[in-house]
């Protein structure tokens, strides 16, 4: 398993910045080099939910 650590300051209340980055489409509006975000589960996003992404230099993954 391969683990990725962020980290930026965003002046915003935490909850809506959780709600936004733990939908993982929005990535694709901030972070250039993500290429594809696809929600595979269904339902609300929880523990569980996965998705299938591509970043500029990478295969097509599954997320968790």
């Amino acid at each position: 398993m391969t683990l990725f650590v962020n980290s930026a300051v965003i002046a915003a209340p935490r909850e809506r910045v959780f709600d936004y980055v733990a939908e993982r489409e929005n990535e694709r509006e901030w972070n250039p080099d993500c290429k594809s975000v696809e929600k595979l589960s269904d339902g609300p996003i929880g523990v569980g939910s996965r998705w299938r992404a591509q970043w500029k230099g990478s295969p097509l993954v599954e997320v968790e």
